[in-house]
Formats: structure tokens, sequence, C-alpha cells
């Protein structure tokens, strides 16, 4: 009599194999079992995936937000993730006031360093900025604004976080 291999695990239908079938070119099955096809995944295991997606999707795809209404300064970084070599777009909202003459933003990382400053012309400067920094390098950045006031001393501050991951490209 040939033998009978039984592969099952709990949560997961049972697999039913006959070495003489499969010698014979296929499986036999016994009567009321079901064989299935591809990998044995339950139905938990895959709703659980494809919540985890979603959640990773939507966290990652989330451009940081403005910071709330009436300060003097916020800023929008997006992509929040992306791959090397990135290119970033960075947008500032200034409120109104006298007293600011610029806005200096700043990409900073580990191994990689860049700046850029904008004239402002007081009440009259446009409220949003936008600035792009391209071809960044892998690496956690810190992206910082500064609004300049006529002292030339920051007034305010707003920071960002992104993340260049390494790809086969930038190698």
């Amino acid at each position: 009599m040939p033998s009978m291999r039984i592969a099952a695990s709990e949560g997961f239908l049972a697999r039913i194999h006959s070495d003489a079938a499969l010698r014979a070119g296929g499986p036999s099955v016994a009567a009321g079992s079901t064989v299935r096809r591809g990998p044995p995944w339950s139905e938990d295991v895959k709703f659980q995936a494809n919540v985890l997606l979603i959640v990773m999707v939507a966290v990652v795809s989330r451009p940081s937000a403005f910071v709330a209404a009436k300060e003097p300064l916020s800023i929008r970084v997006s992509p929040a993730m992306s791959f090397a070599p990135a290119n970033l777009v960075i947008r500032t909202r200034v409120e109104p006031d006298a007293s600011n003459r610029a806005v200096e933003i700043v990409a900073d990382s580990d191994q990689f360093y860049r700046s850029s400053v904008v004239q402002l012309d007081g009440e009259r400067a446009p409220r949003t900025s936008m600035f792009e920094f391209r071809s960044l390098p892998p690496g956690v950045y810190e992206v910082k604004a500064a609004l300049i006031g006529v002292d030339g001393r920051a007034r305010a501050t707003a920071r960002g976080h992104v993340i260049v991951a390494e790809s086969g490209v930038s190698r």
C-alpha cells in the first residue's frame, strides 16, 4: 500500500498526496478533502496584511501638513518618503508682517546639506513660497524653515522630516 503524506496546519486547509498518485502524474484526494493551490494563507492573515498595507501607504504618501493657522511661519514638505535621488518640494506659508525680510530653507542629513534663501518684502510679500531641492541622496532629513526679521535673526521656525531611501539607481 502506498504511503500517505499529510501536510496540515491549524487554520490552513489540509493537503493530501499519495506517493503513487504523484508518480502517476497527479495528486489523489481523499473523499471530502479539499486541495488548495497556491500559498496556504488564512483569511485572517490576508485581512491583516491588507490592513497593514493600507495603513503604511496612507502614512507614507501623506505629505506633512501645514502647522495651525495664524502661525507666523508654517512648512509643508513632500513627499515624506521617496527613493534617491529624490526631488523635494517645500512650501512655506508666511503671515504678512512689516518686519519679514527673508525665508531660509535648510535640508540637512548626516551626509548632506542644502539651503536656500528668498528675500521678502515685508507685508507685501507673497504668503506662500515654493522651494524645490533636486537629486537629494539617501538619508533622513530635517527640513527647517526660518523666517528672518529686520534684525537678521530668526523670528519663527518650522520643521518637517523626510526619509530618502537608497535605490538601486543611486548606487
